[in-house]
């Protein structure tokens, strides 16, 4: 799978949310450094807080 911009992950993320109702943290954390300017080290470290 192949993404060409910003948008396609934007519409990704968000169709795997509505279709499929999973839990994607990885994706999520992804999506809020992209998107809503959270530093990555920040996202990083909130994402190894959930999964430990």
């Amino acid at each position: 799978m192949i993404f060409e911009n910003l948008e396609t992950v934007d519409g990704l993320i968000k169709s795997v949310h509505s279709i499929l109702f999973v839990l994607l943290p990885i994706a999520d954390m992804v999506y809020e450094v992209l998107y809503k300017g959270v530093p990555v080290r920040e996202a990083m470290q909130e994402l190894t807080a959930k999964l430990i």
